[in-house]
């Protein structure tokens, strides 16, 4: 009995095996979601007031770099953290270990959050796309703000906004967002 039970299982793992042989497994093709080429760039420019010129001081910039081997976290080699900056008037990205950078290396995912960390005096302000280079035209950089809950399409238009420094809700990490998506 046990030798049957054995040639039964014998045939059955050879009989397999020519399977294997004869219909080789499917190779499955996964689709590739990072449609942004790597080197890709996005500035974005903080500028207080329309009517202050650059020669004065009015604006400060930030980068959003993307490559596909970039890390969400900080990295020396893909971020840029400032050694001190103005609270007076500034605008970084914040990285998935919260660190504010003014080059933020990333990969890129459809619909992807960037935190924003604006800080700013108490005025009206303005963020509008300084540069765009290598972003194909079908990807969509949205700046969001969370406190008025409403956003643009930084490709079509600037965003204006106030800050309140009596009001903490106004400025910081929580109020604002980048998303980039199709």
């Amino acid at each position: 009995m046990k030798r049957i039970a054995f040639l039964l299982l014998f045939a059955f793992v050879v009989s397999a095996c020519q399977r294997e042989t004869i219909f080789p497994p499917k190779t499955i093709v996964v689709a590739k979601t990072d449609t942004i080429p790597d080197t890709a760039l996005v500035r974005l420019e903080l500028v207080k007031d329309s009517t202050i010129s650059y020669q004065l001081g009015g604006w400060v910039e930030m980068m959003l770099q993307f490559d596909h081997r970039f890390h969400a976290s900080f990295n020396n080699a893909e971020d840029s953290s400032p050694p001190g900056y103005n609270s007076n008037l500034n605008i970084m990205g914040v990285t998935t270990d919260g660190i504010p950078v003014m080059w933020d290396g990333v990969p890129y995912t459809p619909g992807m959050h960037i935190p924003m960390y604006v800080i700013t005096a108490t005025g009206h302000y303005l963020v509008k796309i300084d540069l765009l280079k290598k972003v194909p035209a079908d990807i969509n950089i949205w700046f969001k703000d969370k406190y008025l809950k409403d956003s643009v399409n930084l490709r079509k238009g600037n965003y204006s906004f106030d800050v309140n420094r009596a009001d903490t809700n106004t400025f910081g990490k929580k109020r604002f967002e980048v998303i980039v998506r199709p």
